[in-house]
Order: structure tokens, then C-alpha cells, then sequence
């Protein structure tokens, strides 16, 4: 009897042991009204989860700056929902087309096993390509950030209509930025009383769909106006020498611009304002120039004075999938609230300018807490809210 009891002791002991070496795993779903964010973390043991393997099919070269940041913020967002980040990019500009990035897709998946998701962004004619090479290969794919022109969604269909493996699709509403950005200027050179009322963009490829997109709703916004009149839109391929030659082009060509609405911060906005300051001319005095993405050099030029206003927040889009990839891989389906395609709204830097610098300047994305976008880990949240804002908060805490 002794003996049998020394024995079970013995078992006890070893139990107890190594319940408390093992990091404590809960389940935050059975917790009603418990969350869980950087203060509450300690509760719960993520690490306990099996890694989810994302996939990230980068649509651009290594050093391109909008894109970095998608990538920094991303790699903190997988750090916090235990998720598996992986990276092909584009090597050099020259290889940024929908040929290359489907065949560097296509290489990706048969060369990478265990892919659970796959994250990328479209190209326009190769739309349909790159759903069909993910159907055949049965991966999972949430496309981010270059969005879906509603002529090829008639033809696509929305995710898991036509390509089931299509889960999600998250983009900035670039129509949208597009009008206000063109908005934003056209009352900003009314209150200046610059007289010069011609209109031009200096823009990104044809290929692109948020370029595509952007650009309808520069040209809706300036039909609207009667002030206005928007000459032309010149298309580049983001190197400096060909958005510097367009610029070279526009400016010869037109003497009255009031207005350079630009696509991005860089390299079109911030090349404008270097060509604009080569002839003389003084931005926010002579004439105005806006731009979108809340680049490093987007905000230097704003608080300066010579950028009147940038865009942006879409590059959280990539971390905000991840939340929405953790959610869906633990049983909470974000589908029906957005019916498969999640739309944001892009802020203006004027009112965010403190965060926005020090998240980009001065990179603190590390203290940025993207669990808060998710319902599985905040399981008193009835919707998802995938603004900005929620995330861009969490670095006053």
C-alpha cells in the first residue's frame, strides 16, 4: 500500500512539474468579454497555436519605400499572432510587370511546401491568371493593397464566388482617394487665390489598378469643378529618369498649371516639387502639390511646407490581412461583414501628422498592437473595425 502510494505521488509530482513549465494556453473565445492587446497578452500563450505559414508575394523591388513599410508592419503583426512570414520580392525595377510577378508566383508556390496563405496584390491583365494558378494549386490567397477595377470583378467574380481558394481581398477604395486628393487641392488653391487653374498627374504605369483607379477619380472630381481643367495625365514606370522626363514634358507644354495632383509621395510628388523649385516656382505659393502613401519623404516635404497634404494608411493593409487571416484560421469568418472585399478610406496626414511620423520616421511600428483588429482575440467586439485609427491609437497606450 506504501508503496502504491510513494508511486503515485511520484506522479503527482511530475504533473504538477510540468503543468508549470508548460506556457498556459487559453482559448480567449471561451472567456466572454475578456480581450486580449499588449496589456493583457501575458494571460495568454499564442505560442501554444501551431504557426499559420503565410506566404508574401511582394509586387516590388526590395528598396521601394511604400512597400517597406507594408513589409516592416506586416513582419510585426506576424510576430503577434504567431504567424510564419515569408518574402519573395521582386530583384529590380525593370522586372515590376504582371508577367514577372505571375511567373515569380507561379515559381513560388511549386518551390515552397506548406504554404496555408498566400498574400499578394493583382495586376490587372494578369487577374484571372494568378486566381486560376492558385485554384490549381489549392492555396489559400488574400490579395492586399492593389485593388480590383470593377470591370474585371464582373469578369473575376467577388472571393469564393468563381475561385473559391480566393478568401479576401483587402485595398485601399483608390477611386475615392483619387477624387479627394484632387478636392483637397482644388480648395486648396481657391483659399491661396492662385490663378493658374490647369490641372495635371503625374501617375504611376497603366497596368496598375490602383493607378487606374486613382486617376478615374482625379478626372470625375475636376469634370465637377468649373474652375478647373485637368490638361492631361502622364504615366511613368516609378524610375526618377521617366517621371522626371514627364514632369519635364508637362511643364513645357503647359504654362498655367495651378494644380500637380501626384499618385504617390515618391518619386512623384517629391520630383515635381524638385522640378517645380528648379523654375522658380514655390509650392503652396505658385501653385499645389498632393500626394498619397505617407512615405518617409512625403511627411519631411509636408511639414515643410512644400507638400500640401499626403494620403494614406494603406500600408497597414498587409498587417491588417494577417489579423484577418488569424481570425479566419480559427473558425471567425470575416466574410459576411464585407462580403469578401474590404474597402478602406485613406486619412489625410494633416490631423495625424505626430503618429504618422513616428510610426514612419522613426519606425515604432513595434509598439503598434495589430491584436486589436482581431475578434478572436477580442471576442466582445460584434464587428470588426479595421480603421486606421484603431491601430495608430494603440501608440499613445
Amino acid at each position: 500500500m506504501n508503496r502504491i502510494k510513494f508511486i503515485l505521488l511520484i506522479i503527482l509530482s511530475f504533473l504538477f512539474t510540468t503543468s508549470q513549465a508548460r506556457p498556459l494556453c487559453l482559448n480567449p473565445s471561451l472567456k466572454a468579454g475578456s480581450s486580449i492587446n499588449k496589456h493583457t497578452t501575458k494571460n495568454i500563450n499564442l505560442t501554444c497555436q501551431s504557426p499559420i505559414n503565410v506566404m508574401f508575394i511582394v509586387p516590388a523591388q526590395k528598396d521601394n519605400p511604400f512597400w517597406t513599410l507594408v513589409i516592416e508592419n506586416m513582419k510585426v503583426a506576424a510576430q503577434q499572432f504567431n504567424i510564419n512570414l515569408s518574402l519573395a520580392l521582386i530583384p529590380h525595377s525593370d522586372y515590376i510587370n504582371r508577367f514577372y510577378h505571375y511567373e515569380l508566383t507561379k515559381k513560388t508556390i511549386e518551390e515552397t511546401p506548406n504554404i496555408d496563405y498566400l498574400i499578394t496584390g493583382f495586376f490587372l491583365e494578369k487577374t484571372e491568371h494568378l486566381l486560376e494558378l492558385v485554384e490549381a494549386n489549392n492555396v489559400k490567397l488574400f490579395s492586399i493593397i492593389n485593388d480590383v477595377t470593377e470591370h474585371k470583378l464582373n469578369i473575376v467574380k467577388k472571393p469564393r464566388e468563381k475561385y473559391t481558394r480566393w478568401i479576401g481581398h483587402i485595398a485601399p477604395n483608390d477611386y475615392q482617394a483619387g477624387r479627394l486628393l484632387a478636392d483637397i487641392l482644388m480648395q486648396k488653391a481657391t483659399k491661396l487665390g492662385i490663378k493658374n487653374n490647369e490641372v495635371v498627374g503625374i501617375t504611376g504605369p497603366r497596368e496598375n489598378p490602383a493607378v487606374a483607379m486613382r486617376n478615374q477619380g482625379l478626372a470625375f472630381s475636376i469634370q465637377q469643378s468649373q474652375n478647373f481643367k485637368l490638361k492631361q495625365v502622364s504615366y511613368t514606370d516609378w524610375t526618377l529618369t521617366r517621371v522626371q522626363s514627364q514632369l519635364n514634358r508637362l511643364f513645357e507644354r503647359f504654362k498655367n498649371i495651378g494644380i500637380v495632383w501626384a499618385v504617390n509621395d515618391e518619386p512623384t510628388a517629391e520630383q515635381a516639387i524638385i522640378h517645380i523649385k528648379k523654375i522658380g516656382l514655390k509650392p503652396n505659393k505658385h501653385l499645389v502639390i498632393g500626394g498619397m502613401d505617407w512615405s518617409p519623404k512625403g511627411i519631411a516635404l509636408y511639414k515643410s511646407g512644400d507638400l500640401t497634404t499626403s494620403l494614406g494608411g494603406h500600408f497597414l493593409d498587409g498587417a491588417i490581412s494577417l489579423a484577418l487571416i488569424y481570425d479566419y484560421h480559427h473558425g471567425l469568418d470575416f466574410y459576411a461583414q464585407y462580403d469578401g472585399i474590404v474597402k478602406q478610406s485613406l486619412s489625410r496626414i494633416d490631423d495625424k501628422i505626430e503618429h504618422v511620423e513616428r510610426l514612419v520616421v522613426y519606425q515604432e511600428w513595434q509598439k503598434l498592437d495589430f491584436t486589436v483588429y482581431s475578434r478572436y482575440l477580442n471576442p466582445s467586439q460584434e464587428k470588426w473595425d479595421l480603421t486606421y485609427d484603431k491601430v495608430l491609437m494603440t501608440l499613445l497606450e
